[in-house]
């Protein structure tokens, strides 16, 4: 099947004992299928990625660094000017 038999098919699926009864043409739905088959995300998003596991299990070993230097030094944001 192409798409446009695929979209044809599901016009023709539409209800049609509603007051919806196709209130709008098949060049209507088309164009509709049509803007959102083109903002639709395209790629993979699913899977896994190395890259982001290990960055994403290094983020809580960053910050316990960065927190244990501002024990050691002293310094940061609520240090004391007085040494």
């Amino acid at each position: 099947d192409t798409q446009m038999e695929e979209w044809e098919a599901k016009y023709n699926a539409l209800p049609t004992g509603s007051s919806d009864q196709k209130t709008f043409t098949m060049d209507q739905f088309v164009w509709a299928m049509e803007a959102v088959n083109s903002r639709a995300f395209k790629g993979d998003f699913g899977g896994e990625d190395l890259v982001k596991k290990l960055s994403k299990s290094l983020i809580p070993f960053a910050a316990a660094a960065f927190g244990l230097n501002l024990v050691a030094t002293g310094s940061g944001p609520f240090a004391s000017d007085e040494r």
